[in-house]
C-alpha cells in the first residue's frame, strides 16, 4: 500500500471509508475514549525489552549474545513486533493513558471525532491534519 502504510496499521473513521480502505467505520461516533480506543484497534500494550548483539554463531547460545546496558526495543504485546528503540529512563504511555485525559476535561466530548489510529510512522485524526510523531 502506498505512503507506507501496511495491513497491521489500524485506526476508525465515522461514516466514510478513508482513502486508504483501512480500519472500521462506524455509524456513530465513539462516546468515550475507552470505545474509540476499541474501535481503532488500539487495545494492545507496549512493553521495553532489552536489546543484545549476536557477536557469534560459532558460540554456544547462552554466549551468542551480549546485552547492550542501557538499551531497549519498544514492542508490541499483542504481536512482538519492534517499534523502535529508547533508552533506560524512557517511559511507556499506554494508548489509554496517553487519551485518557479527554474523558475528564470538561465539554469535550469524544465523538467529536471522526477517525483515529496508528499508521506507521504519522499519526492522525480526520479532524486535524496528518503530524509526523517525532
Amino acid at each position: 500500500m502506498s505512503a507506507g502504510l501496511t495491513t497491521s496499521d489500524s485506526m476508525f473513521s465515522v461514516r466514510v471509508t478513508p482513502w486508504h480502505g483501512l480500519g472500521a467505520v462506524l455509524d456513530r461516533p465513539p462516546a468515550s475514549v475507552a470505545e474509540a480506543i476499541e474501535a481503532a484497534a488500539l487495545g494492545w500494550g507496549v512493553v521495553k525489552k532489552p536489546l543484545a548483539v549476536d557477536i557469534g554463531s560459532h558460540l554456544p547460545d547462552v554466549l551468542r549474545y551480549k546485552k547492550l546496558p542501557g538499551y531497549y526495543a519498544t514492542v508490541r504485546q499483542d504481536t512482538n513486533e519492534e517499534l523502535g528503540v529508547v533508552g533506560e529512563r524512557y517511559r511507556i504511555v499506554q494508548n489509554h493513558e496517553a487519551f485518557a485525559f479527554v474523558d475528564q476535561l470538561p465539554d469535550v466530548r469524544v465523538d467529536g471525532r471522526e477517525g483515529v489510529g496508528a499508521l506507521v510512522g504519522v499519526y492522525s485524526d480526520h479532524d486535524h491534519p496528518a503530524r509526523p510523531f517525532n
